[in-house]
């Protein structure tokens, strides 16, 4: 290896998978796996960016960073901090998200079957597909969604997969 240190993850060796899911009164949650396929360690510190692909436009979400929602602060776990995450090949780091199914108020709610996940130190995004994700208002955003900082452990931990 160089003496440039290991790289940042980016867009062009990661893939991303719901690991698992969770839900309590009305918000669902889950870890999002950000798998390195590529042939080096890379590293993640910090938080990833969310948009959703909403009726064929991209649409930045309103992302938050622990707004007190009731799963990302269960006392039964420990919330992930933002620190170095190295992942080796082949392996994954996690991203827990928590997001709400109930609309708040007249408007309906909208979906996303698309997530785009752009990692913390930039470049390209990458895509989640097939799991539509439920993105109501909350915490004064109407496309809210809550998360972690990339984490080397899922926060969830009920595997699905």
């Amino acid at each position: 290896s160089s003496d440039l240190g290991i790289q940042p993850c980016g867009g062009d060796v990661l893939t991303a998978r719901l690991y698992d899911q969770d839900g309590a009164a009305g918000t669902l949650g889950g870890d999002i796996a950000l798998h390195n396929g590529g042939t080096d360690a890379c590293t993640f510190k910090g938080y990833v960016n969310l948009q959703g692909l909403i009726g064929g436009h991209v649409v930045q979400l309103g992302v938050t960073h622990s707004a007190s929602g009731p799963l990302l602060n269960n006392n039964n776990h420990t919330l992930p901090t933002v620190r170095l995450v190295t992942v080796q090949p082949g392996h994954d780091a996690y991203v827990a998200f928590e997001d709400s199914d109930v609309p708040n108020g007249p408007t309906p709610c909208s979906s996303t079957q698309t997530l785009l996940i752009t990692p913390p130190q930039g470049g390209h995004a990458i895509s989640l597909t097939g799991t539509p994700i439920p993105l109501c208002g909350g915490f004064h955003a109407s496309l809210w969604i809550d998360i972690a900082p990339v984490s080397s452990i899922p926060f969830y931990n009920t595997r699905i997969a």
